[in-house]
């Protein structure tokens, strides 16, 4: 995300005067699912950093 990205979210959040916002790709998958299934979070975080370390 470009910091320009980031800057109209949360200027358009602050407008709505939003309690919480989220922002990001993958980032907010770890929130929910920390959120309703926290014992999944673990190993789908184990499996994406084994992809991104392609040995």
């Amino acid at each position: 995300m470009t910091v320009k990205d980031f800057a109209q979210k949360m200027v358009k959040a602050i407008e709505k005067e939003e309690f919480e916002v989220y922002m990001g790709g993958g980032e907010v998958l770890g929130v929910y699912l920390k959120r309703f299934f926290p014992k999944l979070l673990h190993p789908v975080m184990v499996r994406r950093s084994a992809k991104k370390r392609k040995f």
